[in-house]
């Protein structure tokens, strides 16, 4: 299945909760939970069933829990609520990044303050979000563009840009394209913003207007209310189909070849891929009048298609190209980076079927420790899969 949020209408964290919750046929499944991690930071939750602009849909409200929090008693909160370690792995990484932005965007006089986020209802709208998508369990998730305002909004420090700098710097991190509309109202809040950036940082959000069969679909309401305007976030789950049409299109330009030595075959494949080609490889056939020779193939995106075609006349001095559309899958994927040695970092490409060492950087570690390349890389797995069992663990 694959969850899709609609932000046309703007986003927040109680708003998505609503709308996840909306998507059960039993609201006691995702409420019991929802109760169990307020009262781990002295609060409590409420559900309401309201119609703003006569669409029913679900309210939800985190009562209680005034009082500020830090970060530290927030990550120290993960540890009194019995959710998946999964949801508890996310929620920390989210915490942790929204104390690097808000340092970030108000500077540090010695510690980390969450200004108006420092309170239960982040808490509780971060970590509460989580646990049910991983109950729900999407394959993906999805969004459109998010709608976010203009001009200036009015918070705890007064007047600030709308959307506001945590907001943006969030949106960055998700890689969520906006929508901005002439409109001073807060479409998006911070904590609807490090939610999706905690799902695209773990490979499971992605921006895409999806496309499959309808199986569900859930309406959160938000509190702030305004006239004529339904103000929900729709959630709506699908059974995903390939959509041949939605796959990435690419290139694939190609040309025979009998006449290039391998130092030239070399080069061009080396050149192709510095200029950005997506991939570049040479493989021996038979040609004319049962000539040996070498098939060259670049992969191209098609803003890069007549630059290519230009590229591969000159470099090989031939008259015919074979140029062809083609479609093709890619996995959402992140990176880290883990410490083989002092000071020599190595990164990882992580994805939800398994993660792999950059070769790359394997090699210029090796030659910083003296090791061969395929001992960096164990030790960078090693390394990688320790970190992923103690996160898991926390």
């Amino acid at each position: 299945m694959r969850l899709h949020l609609d932000l046309s209408n703007g986003a927040a964290g109680d708003m998505i909760i609503a709308a996840l919750c909306d998507l059960f046929e039993d609201l006691r499944t995702p409420g019991d939970t929802l109760a169990m991690i307020a009262q781990a930071v002295g609060a409590d939750v409420a559900f309401e069933r309201v119609k703003p602009a006569s669409l029913s849909a679900m309210r939800f409200e985190v009562v209680g829990g005034d009082r500020p929090m830090t970060l530290d008693e927030m990550i120290s909160g993960l540890a009194r609520v019995e959710v998946p370690k999964e949801a508890k792995r996310w929620a920390r990484w989210g915490l942790e990044l929204l104390g690097e932005c808000e340092t970030k965007v108000h500077g540090s006089d010695g510690g980390v303050h969450l200004h108006e986020l420092g309170t239960a209802d982040t808490f509780v709208d971060l970590l509460g979000a989580l646990t049910l998508l991983h109950t729900l369990r999407p394959e993906q998730l999805s969004s459109n563009s998010a709608t976010v305002g203009c001009s200036q909004v009015e918070i705890a420090h007064g007047r600030y840009p709308n959307p506001v700098p945590v907001v943006a710097t969030l949106l960055i991190r998700a890689g969520v394209p906006v929508k901005m509309v002439d409109d001073s109202f807060e479409y998006l809040t911070p904590t609807a913003a490090l939610i999706l950036a905690v799902l695209a940082n773990f490979g499971l959000y992605r921006y895409h207007d999806t496309q499959g069969l309808l199986r569900a679909v859930g309406y959160g309401a938000g509190q702030k209310v305004r006239e004529g305007v339904s103000g929900v976030l729709s959630a709506y789950l699908f059974e995903d189909v390939v959509d041949y049409e939605a796959l990435d299109q690419i290139y694939s330009i190609s040309v025979h070849v009998d006449d290039l030595t391998g130092e030239e075959i070399g080069l061009l494949t080396d050149r192709a891929m510095a200029y950005g080609a997506l991939d570049c490889w040479a493989a021996p056939v038979f040609g004319k009048k049962s000539r040996p020779g070498f098939e060259i193939t670049v992969l191209v995106r098609r803003n890069e298609l007549a630059f290519f075609r230009e590229f591969l006349h000159r470099e090989t001095r031939s008259p015919g190209l074979r140029i062809l559309p083609i479609k093709r899958s890619v996995e959402p994927h992140f990176f880290s980076e883990v410490e083989v040695t002092e000071g020599v970092k190595v990164r990882i490409k992580s994805t939800r079927v398994g993660h792999k060492v950059e070769f790359d950087d394997a090699v210029r570690a090796s030659l910083v420790t003296g090791e061969s390349v395929s001992d960096v890389v164990k030790k960078a797995s090693a390394i990688y899969m320790k970190k992923e069992e103690h996160r898991n663990e926390l």
